[in-house]
């Protein structure tokens, strides 16, 4: 059953992702999550006007600290929940440097 294998980590195929894009993550919002050195690379975008900025910042800083691959991309416009076409982040390049990232870390080729 998933659930088992999930809870048990008896699982024949992992189910931890290869790689995590976090845009304006909410880290310190939850006692929940644990940032360990098993986690997968992490590509973070934020906007430097965003209120949840800091936990962005906090969460490669953990990352780095742990050797996880991390790249943190901070805008300085956009507030929360900026998308690609937001004209004050000027943000469109995200999509981009996300695709490079991916090249970069062996997970596209």
């Amino acid at each position: 059953m998933p659930g088992n294998c999930y809870n048990h980590g008896s699982c024949p195929v992992s189910n931890r992702p290869d790689f995590l894009m976090l845009g304006y993550p909410a880290t310190g919002m939850s006692e929940n999550i644990k940032i360990t050195g098993n986690m997968p690379p992490a590509f973070i975008v934020v906007a430097g006007n965003d209120g949840l900025m800091p936990a962005s910042v906090d969460l490669f800083q953990k990352l780095k600290a742990l050797n996880v691959p991390a790249e943190l991309h901070i805008y300085q416009q956009g507030g929360h929940g900026f998308g690609v076409e937001t004209t004050e982040c000027h943000c469109s390049n995200r999509t981009t440097l996300f695709r490079n990232w991916l090249d970069t870390n062996g997970i596209i080729e």
